[in-house]
């Protein structure tokens, strides 16, 4: 006697599968799109805790530049012709995520508090997935 499937066995199997892959797949992708959003907001954050940490250990201005263009935060510290980068972070090569910003920078005073910024808000967007962050008057992030 022969051990094995029949066609029509294998077919159902194929099938079956098939649904499977059409139902879940686009839960993937929107799952996936939600972790890109989620890294690039932990970027935008860490590089903002590193203008402040920077501004404060200085004991100088610092700046995070937000660059939509090229999708990615700088952060500059010291002031005049004796601005050092110490950040270049990008978020779209392996985030694949869009930057929107409503003004192109947040500053920090010596003290580590934020001056110049007017409630700037930061938006990054991959597919249908969005996050929002709001950095307040004295540099908070929310």
């Amino acid at each position: 006697m022969r051990v094995g499937w029949t066609l029509t066995e294998l077919v159902v199997v194929v099938v079956v599968l098939g649904l499977l892959m059409g139902t879940t797949a686009p839960r993937l992708a929107a799952l996936r799109d939600r972790a890109a959003v989620r890294a690039a907001a932990a970027v935008v954050r860490s590089a903002l805790a590193a203008a402040r940490d920077e501004a404060r250990n200085r004991a100088a201005p610092a700046v995070l530049a937000l660059d939509a263009a090229e999708r990615r935060v700088i952060v500059l510290a010291g002031s005049g012709t004796s601005r050092d980068t110490v950040l270049v972070q990008p978020l779209a090569p392996e985030l694949g995520v869009s930057l929107e910003r409503t003004g192109d920078s947040v500053r920090f005073a010596p003290s580590g508090i934020g001056y110049g910024v007017s409630n700037t808000t930061i938006v990054l967007r991959r597919g249908d997935a969005a996050d929002t962050l709001r950095v307040s008057r004295l540099g908070r992030v929310r």
